[in-house]
């Protein structure tokens, strides 16, 4: 009997659990104005639901219709008290599980929510939640995954990439002044490269650290293009730095950045001042591994020797790499020849005729420290004294007897070095899949070819080019040079009924194509999903059919 018991039991627990039915009630707006109207209550309340739908499993949101035919049937109005003893009727006559209520309010731009999660069941609050923000989109998102934490995340699709997080922790003393425009350059290729080309949902984190009270244990996070580029810009360098400061700095990078558990998470470090022995690197480094947390540095121009001492060691027992800058500017002689100098790693180099590899650096083994055998296009110059980029002329001058008449901008590196910290630690399956199907997708005004890599979407489509008639479905877009308007439309939802979307997540393909910046960088998921009203105007399998004589 007891046998049997437990067959019985284990027979039970190895079944799905089944789905909560969970209502969002409109939000209650607060002080409502022409900014924040009371139909924004409602809106909001759908964009909790869409966030749900997309990232939480065992759930099913009731359909903001029925919500709002129970609500006048019950008696409730979200701009008024709300008890327990309604929403357990509520509850109960519509078979809910639970029901989400809250308030949604405006101050100073920034949005605020207050809300409960109402256990039917057990007729009682069974989580209470706060979140701000100056995104409405980011809000939602908060405010899903703190209401309803208890609810598994769906698992991520196979042809969705792993979400990634990188930290630059950047020198941003008086000493990187030179290089700052090529920094603030190469760091936003590197962001619109991850969340503009590759619509990857990217969080780009800024940690600036030097001896000034405004910029010690500071972060600014973004995956906003716009927002990473305004925030940048505010960044001036200035001031000193020292071990102290970066020590300090780099403990706040990895003990309290926003570091997601299941993404790929990079920390970079940028810097120009020469610090060796810096305090705690074995334990930073530690905490760094618990983490997950991949570190790398990139020592510019000033950095020689014992100076990257404390980088070269945080990026070896970070488990990533420590790489030099490299500088390149070309001379004028007093006859008017040209010659090219180089510098890397405190070493000097000139050439008579300029080759483009010398952005991959100047040595064999570059990433070692620069001490491996230069490339064969060079002759080193060997100089006394101090050397710098900005003084690479002078030493020329003095040391080559070779008189110096004109000279061009210092260019380094930089961008290409950002290319050598590798790939994602977690590999991607999408980028390899290649489209299964494409489908004509028109809304009546403009016609985009939608290209499809998951099976049961291009089942969908397929279906819906036969029946001709408009439906609606959620898309997200990345960029591509290589089709007709720059731009990707990619599949991400469909058979969302459209009375559960909000007005502010709903657009359309001419939109899109003129504004793709904005349908890139916003919106309530990463990559940001938006729906539109379509339908196919032709479908193409793209599969190769295997012959079955091969």
């Amino acid at each position: 009997m007891k046998k049997i018991y437990f067959i019985i039991i284990s027979l039970l627990m190895a079944l799905p659990a089944m789905s909560s039915e969970i209502a969002v009630l409109p939000y209650r707006i607060k002080n409502p104005s022409d900014t924040l109207t009371l139909a924004a209550g409602a809106d909001y309340a759908r964009m909790i639901g869409i966030a749900a739908m997309l990232t939480k499993s065992g759930i099913k949101i009731t359909q903001p219709v029925d919500i709002e035919s129970g609500m006048k049937i019950f008696g409730i109005s979200p701009q008024e008290t709300i008890t327990a003893r309604q929403l357990r009727i509520f509850g109960k006559e519509r078979n809910i599980d639970y029901i989400l209520v809250g308030s949604l309010s405006r101050a100073k731009g920034r949005y605020a929510t207050e809300s409960v999660l109402y256990s039917v069941k057990n007729d009682r609050v069974i989580s209470r939640n706060k979140s701000r923000s100056s995104d409405i989109f980011k809000l939602a998102a908060k405010e899903t995954e703190e209401a309803f934490t208890t609810f598994d995340n769906l698992s991520r699709d196979a042809l969705q990439p792993t979400p990634l997080d990188t930290a630059f922790l950047i020198d941003i003393s008086y000493r990187i002044n030179s290089d700052w425009p090529a920094v603030k350059e190469a760091i936003l290729e590197y962001a619109a490269e991850k969340i503009d080309r590759k619509g990857m949902d990217a969080n780009i984190l800024i940690i600036p650290f030097s001896d000034s009270s405004q910029t010690d244990r500071t972060t600014i996070s973004s995956n906003s293009l716009i927002n990473l580029k305004k925030n940048l810009e505010n960044l001036k360098p200035a001031g000193g730095a020292d071990r102290n400061s970066f020590s300090r700095s780099l403990n706040h990078a990895i003990q309290n950045s926003r570091w997601r558990h299941d993404s790929d998470k990079k920390l970079i470090i940028i810097s120009n001042t020469p610090i060796s022995k810096a305090p705690d690197i074995e334990k930073n480094a530690a905490l760094a591994r618990r983490k997950g947390i991949r570190i790398s540095s990139i020592c510019l121009g000033r950095l020689t020797g014992e100076s990257r001492e404390s980088y070269l060691k945080i990026s070896e027992m970070g488990s990533g790499k420590c790489l030099n800058a490299a500088y390149h500017q070309r001379l004028f002689d007093t006859d008017g020849k040209a010659l090219d100098v180089y510098l890397e790693n405190g070493r000097l180099f000139k050439s008579r005729y300029h080759s483009p590899d010398w952005t991959k650096g100047l040595f064999e083994k570059s990433s070692a420290g620069g001490t491996g055998r230069h490339a064969e296009f060079l002759d080193e110059v060997f100089v006394t004294g101090s050397i710098e980029p900005s003084n690479m002329a002078e030493h020329i001058d003095r040391s080559s007897m070779t008189r110096i008449l004109n000279k061009k901008e210092i260019e380094s590196n930089f961008a290409s070095l950002m290319k050598k910290l590798g790939p994602p630690g977690k590999k991607n399956k999408a980028s390899k899949s290649e489209p299964v199907a494409k489908a004509l997708l028109t809304d009546g005004r403009i016609s985009v070819w939608c290209f499809i890599k998951d099976m049961d979407f291009s089942k969908f489509l397929m279906e819906k080019s036969k029946s001709r008639f408009v439906f609606t479905m959620g898309v997200s877009l990345t960029r591509d040079p290589d089709r007709t308007y720059g731009i990707s439309i990619n599949p991400a939802v469909r058979e969302i009924p459209s009375d559960y979307i909000p007005a502010n997540m709903k657009s359309n393909l001419d939109d899109m194509i003129k504004r793709p910046d904005y349908y890139i960088s916003n919106g309530l998921t990463r990559p940001p999903v938006w729906f539109i009203e379509v339908k196919v105007e032709e479908f193409e399998n793209l599969r190769k059919m295997k012959d079955i004589r091969e």
